[in-house]
């Protein structure tokens, strides 16, 4: 029998390896034994490179278990071999490249190792990178010609263009009033409010100069991705998320509800208690329906304000009177709430956070002009860079065709632009007294919040 490594088209006879077994039988002492270190390295090389070691195990005919012995021993004799030789330049220079980029004398170092006859696990364990590094780097030696192409340098080429002082100015400004703004948020914010163009880049660098540390992303997750489920309404009251949020004024808990549309994510309303209620709830709710209009579905969780587990519940049934479909959400699947739940993470993050509040009158005061900032001079990321009132108040084209032209004018500007949307401006909405609806095919009047049917549609 002959058995051949398929990358470097290696023979190992049959005199120095028994024939394969089943990969579930044990096989250790004489069989593994029998194996010349030769062949082990081999072995342990495919097995470091990312081969199953199920297998090379049925390849080579032996045991997982020798496999995973030979490998403890080479990590125990690599160990103690760097322990005898701390003083040498090379390992040295292994302690301190744990972290960091490696250097090109580092790499070049390395790959001299290995092209000295030396298996690559044995040099990955000497200086503690990665073997999948050594693999990395002898296969862009390769394509360079046999050297090491030059690193990509991180820092900013020396013809870099020049930062606009009052731009620097501006972007820290910003950062200082809204710590959670990104540069991507500063960005949208410069250009709606400012009709200041500026790149991240540009606003990336200055955050490395004045020592601000960028928001570490997070890792990507496995788990299946509940935004395959995303989902957002095509026009504004289509569709109203409502839900309660906890917190804590010193020693005192309160809860916060919000009405967030899911469209435009326009927050309608709120209400600060110590104890929610479905009387809240139903309240607060018709406030928002009395002054922007009847949504056509409200999405709520399972709370007990909301949901009732036998029968309808009184929630249900004053928006049954409006004519409003009520949608709940499944058992442990808040995702499916997501843009409220993303609307009280900002709520935390940039008020309850930074300010602390005397008592419930301060908080409401607080929340209260919050909402005002997040409403009309807050750009989102969710809508393009718009603020929620250009979508609620349906001013996108007029929003982005004055952007457009003032960006056409030199320096910072459009403060008239953010009248366009401003509670004061024309298109704030007022309260909605009368409306129409169609019903199982007959017309019907809601006329503040009673309804009276006029009969078949025709």
């Amino acid at each position: 029998m002959v058995i051949r490594k398929e990358k470097t088209n290696q023979k190992i006879e049959s005199s120095q390896v028994k024939d394969p077994v089943p990969q579930d039988e044990d096989v250790t002492g004489e069989t593994a034994a029998q194996i010349p270190e030769k062949i082990i390295n081999m072995i342990l090389e495919e097995f470091n490179g990312g081969a199953d070691p199920c297998k090379l195990a049925g390849k080579y005919g032996i045991s997982t278990k020798d496999i995973a012995a030979w490998q403890e021993e080479r990590q125990k004799a690599a160990l103690q071999s760097s322990s005898n030789t701390t003083s040498s330049p090379s390992t040295e220079k292994s302690s301190s490249r744990m972290t960091g980029r490696y250097s090109k004398e580092f790499k070049e170092e390395v790959l001299t190792q290995t092209n000295s006859g030396r298996q690559c696990t044995e040099v990955a364990q000497q200086y503690n990178i990665p073997v999948s590094n050594i693999y990395t780097w002898r296969k862009k030696a390769k394509q360079a010609g046999g050297r090491l192409p030059e690193p990509k340098s991180t820092k900013p080429p020396s013809n870099a263009s020049p930062i606009n002082e009052e731009h620097r100015q501006l972007v820290l400004d910003l950062k200082n009033k809204h710590i959670t703004m990104g540069p991507a948020q500063i960005q949208n914010h410069m250009k709606r409010f400012y009709a200041v163009k500026i790149s991240r880049h540009m606003i990336v660098r200055i955050f490395n100069e004045a020592g601000i540390p960028l928001q570490k992303t997070a890792k990507k997750d496995t788990t299946p991705d509940p935004s395959e489920n995303r989902f957002e309404m095509s026009r504004p009251n289509e569709l109203w998320a409502v839900d309660f949020k906890d917190f804590w004024i010193h020693s005192e808990k309160v809860y916060a509800l919000f009405i967030l549309d899911d469209y435009s994510r326009f927050c309608l309303g709120f209400a600060l208690t110590k104890n929610p209620t479905a009387d809240l709830a139903i309240e607060t709710v018709n406030a928002a329906i009395q002054r922007y209009g009847r949504p056509e579905r409200i999405l709520s969780d399972r709370g007990p304000q909301f949901h009732s587990w036998n029968g309808t519940s009184r929630f249900s049934n004053f928006l049954g009177d409006f004519l409003t479909e009520h949608t709940v959400t499944k058992a442990r699947h808040c995702f499916t709430n997501g843009k409220i739940e993303a609307f009280n993470k900002t709520v935390q993050e940039d008020l309850l956070d930074v300010k602390e509040m005397a008592d419930m009158e301060e908080t409401k005061k607080e929340i209260s002009n919050f909402l005002n900032t997040y409403n009309f001079f807050r750009t989102h990321m969710g809508i393009d860079g718009l603020v929620p009132a250009d979508r609620y108040f349906g001013m996108v084209t007029e929003a982005r065709k004055a952007l457009l032209e003032g960006l056409k004018k030199s320096g910072p500007g459009l403060k008239w632009l953010s009248g366009l949307v401003s509670r004061e401006g024309p298109a704030f909405r007022p309260p909605t007294l009368f409306q129409l609806v169609i019903r199982d095919k007959k017309l019907e009047l809601i006329a503040l919040g009673q309804r009276f049917k006029l009969g078949p549609a025709e």
